[in-house]
């Protein structure tokens, strides 16, 4: 497929919403980041980062505290751990957690928003990156066990809002309904295997350069989709996660 640069618009943000309204989207800030999770982009500044027992230690003591706060009966929980408990890393990973998962939105201006925020917080000034999925091949990656894919080359995708719609009796649990954030942003997250580092990026992930005109960043800061921490339960996460960061 022919690269395609675009200096984005008002204009033509909206046209492309419309263009790929059958698309799930991924807004990168920069190219070389490729598409590597948080876990994996910078493995030397993770302590011990394959450390499963440290994990399995962190996620039970999160687990008894969230109880605290809410009904958490609704999830199966992993036996191995934090990394493999989805409902568990979806939170994580929208606190700053370095995870194994990645961050996709239904909504294009959900991916352009985290660009110009990354943009403006790394002063960064050249072009980033769009990548694209069409929905009707990410509906065959929702919740595919990775242990079964032939093709090593391809991704797993956890929807825990259903958004693609594939699970038809569904209940969303309530660790996910209590994380504003991803209900704002329409969030869904690719992954392969636990300690698989690069999403390959291959015929099924389309993507575009884009740079941004000053009055679409300047409307684009106005969508606020990352909301600070408010309820006893998100304060209790976000300090959690700063814990973590620092320890």
């Amino acid at each position: 497929m022919q690269e395609k640069y675009v200096l984005f618009s008002i204009k033509e943000m909206e046209k492309l919403q419309k263009e790929y309204s059958d698309y799930i989207f991924r807004g990168q800030l920069k190219l070389d980041y490729k598409l590597n999770p948080g876990l994996f982009r910078d493995l030397n500044k993770i302590k011990d980062p394959y450390n499963q027992e440290k994990y399995k230690k962190e996620h039970d003591w999160f687990k008894e505290n969230i109880s605290k706060f809410i009904d958490i009966s609704d999830i199966s929980w992993s036996s191995q751990g934090l990394i493999l408990d989805k409902p568990f890393t979806q939170l994580m990973q929208h606190y700053r957690y370095q995870a194994n998962l990645l961050d996709w939105s239904t909504n294009l201006k959900t991916a352009c928003f985290m660009i110009v925020n990354d943009r403006l917080f790394n002063n960064y000034t050249d072009y980033s990156v769009i990548y694209m999925i069409k929905k009707d091949y990410a509906k065959t990656r929702v919740d595919t066990k990775q242990q079964e894919i032939s093709n090593k080359d391809d991704f797993s995708i956890y929807d825990p809002l259903n958004l693609l719609g594939v699970n038809k009796n569904y209940i969303i649990p309530k660790i996910v309904l209590q994380n504003r954030r991803i209900l704002i942003q329409n969030g869904l997250f690719t992954y392969r295997g636990v300690l698989s580092a690069n999403l390959i990026e291959n015929e099924h992930i389309e993507k575009i350069y884009v740079k941004f005109t000053s009055e679409l960043a300047e409307k684009i800061k106005e969508f606020n989709l990352i909301p600070k921490p408010e309820t006893d339960f998100e304060l209790l996460v976000d300090s959690f996660i700063q814990y973590l960061l620092n320890r």
